[in-house]
């Protein structure tokens, strides 16, 4: 255990227990507390009893038992002893030599032969541990190979499963527990000899035995001590050796294999440096160490050397950090690190970044309930489903992986969160409340979505404000439930404005129908004066028909829920504009040719005019294929100036003529307006101003007479 950075050290927890270093303010030194989270005092007095009565044993020293003043939980104290566990050793340094193994080893076993041979009245056939696993031993000082045995100190731990031998259950840590605990079989001195040799593959391999899951590595060792493994892991307790047994094979084999002349070569396979390998057996080979361990290391090293040219890079790749801090590519750095230490599970670089990955994954899920929080707030529920399980993932490879994974929290270190105590279990939650809240959220954006569709802009305001209650009023998605709600006042009052508009349609496309647009605006109408959050008393002029198409056109894209009750009407209305805008241009090209005649017909071209203005005026013109509007309203203001040059045209002769009959000049005047007489009459007018212009004629023909 590393030396605290404050007062109070959160050291380990889970959903039972919470262990904390701590200071005694009355002696100053540092203690352990045990938090039950689960179980009573006397259950902490009873495991502080038995720790007491081994602490002649390398077993961690308790202080006493009582209820903790802050969490009001039973605990024991314990001494802290400055230490690191052998699941955080194989995190940090990666599996050890068989040597250091046997060493680590040798005092648990030492300790366990001791208790199951504690006889007493209250103990008949002995005390058994009852969960031997890597966590609850601790390694103290340096395990250096020159040391002497005797000075190797490896403490035993947590006597909270300890029992008389036969009294209880074998329950145990799955992995470290032998198989008779499915049998539901006493607990026995053999269930402790099995727990001690799946900690020995733990140390060889880095991970607890599994059938299959060692790469070879346990072949790598020596034949003897694969016989200890072998036979600690017995499946038949009866088979298992004793612990005395057990501590003399780990003396013997912890000073011979600090000799061995394989155990160099061992250690190069299991790094992975395949050519110090070779060296280190070609040396052994010259030394005429002929044994079978030689040929078998040999046959290993082929295989290794087979897999390094299948995969040449396998070592360099695979012990690369993550990409970036992402949930998903940290728990694919840590998959990739854990098939790489299955075969080579002393390279010292992958074990440095295993150690470095984990700090991250333990930050990363720190920080990552806020994300998935602020994702839900954001209504981005496909994101955070996709967060969420990135995280499980994450979280599955971390506690799979070595080592305690330690998640930093900003609360008391004797209360540690959910997160901290069980990740997974907390995950499950927060995917719970995710689906929950998305049920909830769709549920009113149902309504939403309904009182958009019937154009009940009131009651979509309230929905949208339920949702902000759900959700928080400043969260992106409430904005865009609001601006897309204004988008739709917007449109709804827009078209509202452009019915009058469009009960003209009929006069000007005779052979569509608008009565479906009629009615769809007529009820927009109707929503914008009912809506309170629409001011229609300050709304503007009527609305032109090609900003109506503009308008229904961004209404059916943007509100599917209308899009039935938009296109009908819409493609009338396009139909109707194509139509209009066609004829537009035919009345164009007619004019074209009443301008080239002599003289201009002015009042045929006046109507044609009035006409394209009336189109024009109910904004109907729209693009059209190679023809676009804004080529046509530059011909039509053409037009419109030709027209007024050939009207004033024919009013300068109509003038000239009164000019030169006030003079006297009878012939030219009469001749003038005799021009003009006949211009008006070719423009087929009611007879007004042609007949005004005729009276004037006469008169001036009857002066000239009198003259």
């Amino acid at each position: 255990m590393a030396h605290p950075k404050g007062p109070e050290e959160l050291l380990y927890c889970n959903s039972e227990r919470t262990l904390v270093r701590s200071l005694d303010p009355a002696t100053g030194q540092s203690e352990v507390r045990k938090l039950l989270l689960r179980g009573s005092l006397l259950d902490a007095e009873r495991e502080c009893a038995i720790g007491k009565r081994l602490e002649h044993l390398q077993v961690t020293r308790y202080l006493g038992a009582e209820i903790d003043p802050i969490s009001r939980r039973p605990c024991t104290r314990m001494l802290f002893h400055d230490g690191i566990d052998l699941d955080a050793l194989i995190l940090r340094h990666g599996a050890r030599s068989a040597a250091e193994a046997c060493r680590i080893l040798r005092p648990v076993a030492q300790t366990l032969a001791a208790m199951h041979k504690l006889k007493a009245q209250d103990l008949p056939q002995g005390l058994c541990h009852g969960d031997v696993k890597p966590a609850n031993l601790m390694v103290l000082g340096l395990t250096v190979a020159e040391q002497d045995l005797n000075e190797q100190q490896t403490l035993l731990l947590d006597f909270e499963h300890c029992a008389n031998a036969g009294a209880s259950l074998a329950v145990g840590t799955p992995g470290y527990a032998g198989p008779e605990t499915q049998d539901r079989a006493p607990l026995t001195p053999a269930f402790d000899i099995y727990g001690l040799g799946a900690v020995l593959h733990w140390l060889l391999t880095g991970e607890p035995p599994r059938a299959g899951s060692s790469h070879g590595t346990i072949e790598v060792q020596d034949a003897e001590l694969r016989a200890l493994h072998a036979a600690c892991l017995s499946p038949t307790p009866a088979e298992r050796p004793d612990g005395d047994s057990v501590l003399g094979v780990l003396t013997e084999l912890a000073r011979r294999l600090h000799t061995d002349p394989l155990e160099p070569a061992r250690d190069a396979l299991l790094v992975g440096d395949l050519k110090g390998c070779q060296q280190q057996l070609d040396e052994a080979a010259a030394q005429q160490h002929s044994s079978a361990d030689l040929e078998a290391l040999r046959q290993l090293m082929r295989q290794r050397q087979r897999l390094l040219h299948r995969l040449p890079n396998v070592l360099q790749d695979a012990a690369r950090p993550p990409a970036d801090d992402s949930p998903r590519a940290i728990a694919k750095t840590l998959h990739s690190l854990a098939a790489l230490l299955r075969r080579f599970p002393r390279n010292t670089e992958a074990v440095r970044v295993r150690a470095e990955t984990m700090e991250l994954a333990a930050q990363t899920l720190a920080k990552a309930l806020p994300s998935v929080s602020e994702m839900v707030r954001q209504a981005a529920f496909s994101d955070a489903h996709t967060q969420l399980a990135d995280l499980r993932a994450l979280a599955t490879a971390a506690i799979a992986a070595p080592g305690h994974l330690h998640i930093p929290g900003e609360g008391d270190a004797r209360m540690p969160d959910l997160l901290q105590r069980a990740p997974l279990s907390c995950l499950s939650q927060e995917l719970q409340r995710l689906m929950a809240t998305e049920a909830e959220y769709r549920e009113h954006t149902e309504d939403l979505e309904r009182a958009e569709a019937n154009l009940e802009l009131d009651a979509a305001e309230a929905a949208i404000d339920r949702i902000s209650a759900l959700h928080g009023g400043a969260s992106i998605a409430i904005a865009q439930h609001r601006d897309r709600l204004h988008r739709l006042g917007f449109y709804v009052e827009r078209i509202g404005r452009a019915a009058s508009n469009l009960e003209r349609l009929h006069d000007l496309a005779p052979d569509e129908d608008p009565t479906p647009l009629v009615g769809f605006a007529q009820q927009c109408a109707t929503a914008a004066r009912d809506s309170s959050s629409i001011d229609t008393a300050g709304s503007g002029a009527t609305m032109g028909l090609r900003q109506l198409q503009l308008a229904l056109s961004n209404l059916a894209e943007e509100f599917p829920a209308l899009s039935e009750r938009t296109e009908p009407g819409l493609a009338s209305l396009n139909s109707a504009l194509d139509k209009i805008s066609d004829e537009a241009w035919l009345l164009l090209a007619d004019a074209q040719e009443k301008l080239q005649s002599e003289p201009v017909p002015v009042r045929p071209l006046q109507l044609l005019l009035s006409r394209i203005d009336t189109f024009r005026s109910l904004e109907a013109l729209v693009d059209r294929p190679q023809r676009s509007r804004s080529e046509l309203l530059d011909r039509i203001e053409n037009l419109r100036l030709r027209l007024e040059q050939a009207r004033a045209t024919r009013d300068r002769l109509a003038r000239g003529a009164e000019e030169a009959l006030a003079k006297g000049h009878w012939t030219t005047g009469l001749f003038d307006m005799e021009r003009a007489v006949t211009q008006l009459a070719d423009d087929s007018t009611d007879g007004g101003e042609t007949d005004i212009l005729q009276q004037r004629l006469e008169q001036a023909r009857k002066r000239k007479q009198e003259i």
